[in-house]
């Protein structure tokens, strides 16, 4: 594994910097993944009342992310991340004492709000840093950063929970504000805007004067169906959180929480020692063929649940599905990228974040609709069968282009 790791030194030393940021970053995010329970433990809120909320803080990442698009093309990338990722981790600190669960309500929604603006300033902030012929590597290694982080802070997180509260919100500030501090001191402005104005010189795909979103999807139909195809494939990935729980509860019984949160690290775990290896061994596939592959993988490994018995046979599955997600993970961005004029990346990543939030809800209610009808084990035929539909949509989408 170290030798296709030594890989990511061609990349710019920012990079690095982003990584390590990311790491930290992700390792102190104790407090969205444990949100429900925090309502209905910590501030005694029903479990209906919680769902409201939780809908609500899911729902502001949109709008969050359209703002955090938009502003990051016009304003600049590395500041708008600057920006969002403080008042995000800033909204959270007066948690750490308070007492008033609905000034507490607000300051969460808010923080998630700002959170979603993070994402598409940081993706393009990322794509901008890296050299076009590096984008896949920095993308995988962003990737990494970000499982790395997750890997290790819920435990963390989950024993903070129980035994001191404030300190649990304090360290999700400290990092955040960390990770903020390393791209203020260690990236500087004038780099960025250097490399961003290297990007739309040499790039190819020039906007019109004066063009909008909308302008760039109508003149670019192949980007547009790319984005609603594999924003798709969170109907299938999504199910990793709602329909295997379910899965298991009716195969394993009382012992499917346990069970479950071994899948989960071992789903962590794959990608740590696998994306490095994957990305080096495709990067010089043509990317949406690398997308297919990853919804090949999906279909095989999601697939297999229908048909297998056996933990160890489950734990098989969970690694094939990973090995897609890390071709997701590390090629979809990098289409994007590749599809999109540089000073528009940010709110097309934006847009791809929506989408796939809405898919996940999507994804949600069809199966919650499905299960009832054809059971918890026969649901992931029809997952396989999505996977692999999708994955012919993006052949038909894209063969042209490379016929």
């Amino acid at each position: 594994m170290f030798q296709f790791i030594n890989e990511y030194k061609g990349l710019p030393k920012e990079m690095y910097v982003l990584f390590t940021a990311n790491v930290i970053n992700r390792f102190g995010d104790f407090v969205s993944p444990l949100l429900a329970l925090y309502l209905t433990q910590k501030l005694g809120m029903s479990v209906a009342s919680s769902s409201v909320v939780v809908t609500l803080a899911l729902v502001s990442r949109m709008p969050g992310s359209f703002l955090g698009g938009k502003l990051a093309d016009h304003f600049g990338r590395r500041k708008i991340y600057l920006i969002t990722q403080t008042i995000a981790a800033l909204s959270l600190l007066p948690c750490a004492f308070i007492k008033a669960p609905h000034v507490i309500i607000v300051l969460l929604i808010a923080s998630t709000f700002f959170n979603g603006a993070v994402r598409p300033a940081l993706d393009a902030l990322a794509i901008d840093l890296m050299p076009i012929e590096k984008r896949k590597l920095g993308i995988s290694l962003m990737y990494l950063g970000i499982n790395i982080g997750v890997a290790v802070g819920p435990a963390l997180a989950g024993l903070l929970f129980k035994i001191n509260l404030p300190l649990f919100f304090l360290i999700d500030v400290f990092t955040s504000l960390t990770a903020v501090a390393l791209v203020l001191t260690l990236i500087g402005e004038n780099y960025v805007n250097a490399m961003a104005t290297h990007h739309a010189q040499t790039e190819t795909i020039k906007p019109k004067l004066n063009a909008t979103t909308a302008d760039i999807l109508k003149s670019n139909k192949r980007l547009a169906a790319f984005l609603l195809i594999t924003s798709g494939f969170s109907l299938i990935y999504v199910q990793s959180k709602f329909a295997l729980p379910l899965l298991l509860a009716h195969v394993f019984g009382d012992n499917s929480s346990a069970l479950l949160g071994t899948l989960f690290s071992i789903n962590a775990i794959t990608v740590i020692l696998s994306t490095s290896f994957i990305t080096l061994k495709t990067q010089h596939n043509a990317t949406f063929l690398n997308v297919i592959l990853g919804g090949a993988f999906y279909a095989i490994g999601f697939g297999l649940y229908a048909i297998v018995s056996g933990y160890l046979l489950y734990v098989i599955a969970t690694i094939i599905w990973t090995f897609g997600e890390i071709l997701m993970a590390t090629n979809i961005k990098a289409y994007i990228a590749d599809h999109t004029p540089v000073d528009f990346r940010g709110r097309i990543n934006a847009l791809y974040l929506v989408l796939k939030a809405g898919m996940d809800g999507l994804g949600v209610l069809l199966s919650g609709w499905l299960i009832p009808i054809v059971g918890p084990i026969q649901i992931w035929g029809y997952i396989f069968a999505k996977s692999l539909f999708l994955s012919l949509l993006i052949f038909l989408d894209n063969k042209k282009e490379h016929a």
